[in-house]
């Protein structure tokens, strides 16, 4: 017989959705396997846990942006107290979430604390700080290495034989071999993936013929442009539907714009659709006859899973980093694009070209990176090609300058290419294999037998002295000038 592994599981709150889901997942794939675990916030929870699992608060633990030496001192004696009140006893291991995305900075050095006494983490990043975060890499940047990058990774990013990284994607893991975590000591770990369908007792509704839900906060890097483009393109009655407007009040004069562009030329768009409603998720990806994306970044890529369970084709943009993983298990993402190019002239090359070298500079720089020549020229390529540039690369001004010419241009419409014109009719075909894949491979079930493997491998482990990766490299894979989007700086 196994024997039981105490785990204590770390994250800053316990709100619901994000991480929260995910944690949820792990308690109740978890219940029968034999781990004894505790769960540590720095709040309580919004609602209580699937299961009987201990929760312990420790306010120190919430989002803050001090790390002053006393800071530091009060979080690790909470959460050891807490642990071992929760425990009977020092967990066999710590899992820790986003410890490195900066929404506390006394949260690393306390990792680091733990790794040096020898204890076993299981270290989950599902977002980093250096990936369009600029705010939260600076906090840390300051409060942990007085502005000096080269001492930050061995705060932040500790390695030994003890610590085992995770990441949603094989990107993020690769990103952290390559800056110097042993490949035994990474694993990706996918999330897992349900529907919430509301009540059994009550019928979904029936699909809207014509109506394309996009399930998403309408942030900047959801490309809401892009949205509005297929909108001014339509024929007959097709309608676009966004589900909810963003929760940051610093974000919503972008998406009160948008809303005003779109109603401005009366384009058949709707806004926070699933806003005041008491449909479920499930429900609201139903009434669509197909499901839409147009990121351009996402950290797991749910939205490439969740129609499918629907049993909804999705439509859109591919993100070939983040749906490779996917890929891999047989999902079939074929008819998507990966670009919409638009001819470069519409825009102006000298304008374009000004406009992104001025922005991949002020990007950089909030990074305390240098660009180079070479910099703006990979970014430019990646951008333009063939005299005609992707329009998921330019910001909302220019991708409304856009959108006003095709909606008064028929002659201008024939000039909007998608790499790869699929169509609904053809995502559906792929309907029956997509929705066994994600079934069959992201289920709550599996993700807790993942997860069991991994606390094991981590919980027989040996020790070692702590060294720390190169958190300059990880800073310039995600910084790397291929990836750049003006929908990705600090305005619009």
């Amino acid at each position: 017989m196994t024997q039981q592994i105490s785990v204590a599981i770390v994250h800053y709150h316990l709100r619901l959705g994000g991480v929260r889901r995910v944690i949820d997942h792990a308690v109740s794939g978890l219940r029968e396997t034999g781990c004894k675990l505790a769960v540590i916030s720095g709040e309580k929870p919004a609602e209580p846990l699937p299961t009987d699992v201990p929760v312990k608060v420790v306010p120190e633990l919430s989002y803050s942006s001090s790390a002053s030496q006393s800071d530091i001192e009060e979080l690790e004696e909470g959460l050891l107290d807490a642990a071992t009140s929760a425990l009977n006893g020092l967990p066999d291991l710590w899992h820790f979430h986003n410890h490195s995305l900066g929404k506390n900075p006394a949260v690393p050095p306390v990792v680091r604390l733990l790794a040096d006494a020898g204890h076993r983490l299981l270290l989950q990043t599902h977002d980093f700080a250096e990936d369009a975060r600029p705010g939260n890499y600076r906090l840390l940047l300051e409060e942990l290495a007085d502005g000096d990058r080269s001492r930050l990774g061995e705060i932040i990013y500790p390695t030994a034989d003890h610590i085992h990284y995770a990441t949603l994607n094989t990107r993020d893991r690769d990103y952290l071999a390559e800056a110097g975590v042993p490949p035994s000591r990474c694993s990706c770990l996918s999330n897992p993936v349900t529907l919430d369908t509301g009540p059994q007792e009550r019928p979904a509704p029936p699909a809207e013929e014509g109506l394309y839900v996009y399930p998403a906060r309408a942030i900047r890097r959801k490309n809401v442009g892009e949205v509005l483009l297929w909108a001014a393109l339509a024929e007959g009655d097709e309608v676009f539907a966004i589900t909810k407007a963003p929760q940051n009040l610093d974000a919503r004069p972008v998406y009160e714009r948008w809303l005003e562009f779109a109603q401005s030329l009366d384009l058949p768009v709707r806004f926070g659709t699933g806003e005041n409603t008491d449909a479920s998720f499930g429900d609201i990806l139903k009434q669509a006859s197909a499901v839409l994306s147009t990121s351009v970044a996402e950290g797991f890529g749910m939205c490439f899973l969740e129609p499918w369970l629907a049993h909804r084709p999705l439509v859109g943009r591919n993100l070939p980093s983040i749906t490779r993983d996917f890929r891999e298990y047989g999902l079939d993402l074929s008819h998507l694009y990966t670009r919409v190019d638009v001819p470069l002239k519409w825009i102006g090359r000298s304008r374009l070209r000004t406009r992104l070298e001025e922005r991949l500079q002020q990007y950089r720089s909030h990074y305390g990176a240098e660009t180079s020549d070479d910099d703006v020229e990979r970014a430019w390529n990646s951008m333009v090609r063939e005299e005609k540039v992707d329009f998921g690369r330019l910001d909302e001004p220019l991708q409304e300058e856009v959108v006003r010419r095709v909606d008064r241009d028929v002659e201008a419409t024939a000039h909007v290419e998608p790499d790869n014109p699929g169509n609904p009719s053809r995502a559906s075909s792929n309907l029956k294999n997509n929705r066994r894949v994600v079934q069959e491979n992201f289920n709550p079930r599996v993700y807790g037998r993942r997860l069991l493997e991994l606390y094991r491998r981590i919980a027989d482990s040996g020790q070692s002295k702590v060294d720390h990766m190169e958190a300059e490299t990880l800073l310039e894979k995600f910084l790397s000038p291929d990836r750049f989007s003006l929908l990705r700086t600090g305005r619009p």
